[in-house]
């Protein structure tokens, strides 16, 4: 299908103020199917809707957009309010776009917990599709005392992929090694480290609790 014109954009937007939720719902999946440009700046409004349901629609659809979207997912970033800032943050762990893995650990000193949450839910799917060598090198360049304080964040709220990258973190030369591997800096997925089947890991400490990025629908309030 083509692009959107003008009027059909200008229309498409006027029908996400007027129509029922059903109506946007519907339409949402059309502008989902066309994946034109036209289509991507139109769920990238919907991510400063109020409506949490309408927003995680958005989430899924720009998901499959692909990296396109980044640009102006980076916008919502530097100026939507927190929910849309939240939104924008679990696309770029739907997409995938590995040089946002930086952007999501700097998300993590945001004062909003749902927007931290977030960026911690998208860091674990990197982590689950194979980059936890490019979230431990992020949380390796903030400096030792950051760093584990963000591994020790990661850890509390999704266990398993913060004890991968907590492992990477705690032997350097390990980090140095993937780091220095071919897949490291092209699209080959990482392979994470095996578990030590006789090892702990150490306790976290979980810090401040981090609001599950799914407020209640319709709330958008500033928590």
């Amino acid at each position: 299908m083509g692009d959107m014109d003008a009027k059909s954009t200008e229309h498409a937007l006027e029908a996400l103020k007027r129509r029922n939720l059903e109506g946007k719902r519907a339409l949402i999946a059309d502008l989902r199917r066309r994946q034109t440009d036209k289509a991507v700046e139109i769920l990238i409004d919907v991510l400063r809707d109020d409506s949490w349901y309408l927003r995680e629609l958005a989430v899924e659809a720009l998901g499959e957009a692909g990296e396109r979207a980044v640009p102006l997912l980076n916008e919502v970033l530097r100026s939507g309010l927190w929910y849309s800032r939240a939104a924008a943050a679990r696309t770029l762990g739907k997409i995938g776009h590995v040089p946002s893995i930086g952007v999501l650990v700097d998300l993590l000193e945001d004062p909003n917990q749902t927007v931290k949450g977030a960026s911690l839910a998208s860091l674990a799917d990197f982590v689950r599709g194979g980059r936890a060598v490019a979230v431990a090198r992020a949380f390796h360049a903030l400096g030792p005392r950051r760093a584990e304080e963000r591994k020790r964040l990661f850890l509390a709220v999704h266990e398993e992929p913060g004890r991968v990258v907590g492992e990477l973190l705690d032997n350097p030369s390990e980090l140095a090694a993937a780091v220095s591997s071919p897949a490291a800096g092209d699209g080959t997925p990482e392979t994470p480290p095996a578990a030590d089947a006789g090892s702990t890991p150490a306790p976290a400490s979980p810090g401040p609790p981090v609001r599950d990025p799914r407020p209640s629908p319709g709330d958008a309030r500033e928590p």
